[in-house]
């Protein structure tokens, strides 16, 4: 079995804890984390906006994140 090196769900758990950006060690892992998931919903959101007409069909054509 592949051993996981992060555990996500735990990590997205934690950033409900109030002050995780005053504990070091939450900031240091968090902060990165919580970056990626506002530009992860960001896209998302404007890809609904745009419409399902501005989305290539070919996976491969699809710009990367």
């Amino acid at each position: 079995m592949k051993e996981v090196p992060y555990d996500i769900p735990q990590l997205i758990q934690t950033l409900k804890i109030q002050n995780w950006k005053k504990i070091v060690p939450f900031e240091f892992y968090l902060t990165p984390l919580q970056k990626s998931l506002k530009e992860v919903r960001d896209e998302l959101s404007k890809l609904e906006k745009d419409g399902v007409l501005l989305v290539k069909y070919i996976v491969e054509n699809n710009e990367e994140l």
